[in-house]
């Protein structure tokens, strides 16, 4: 998985790695959430 994402997106080129990348998904998605709830809840209050 870590050669193919890496053959993808030239994450060595890049200045990155696997690591770096599932890091900074998580942190998107958990920043994305966070925001979707708390909108939901001043909007509907």
């Amino acid at each position: 998985m870590t050669l193919l994402l890496e053959r993808l997106f030239k994450l060595t080129e890049q200045g990155s790695n696997f690591k770096n990348e599932c890091v900074a998904g998580l942190t998107t998605f958990a920043a994305m959430s966070h925001i979707l709830v708390f909108y939901l809840r001043v909007v509907c209050l």
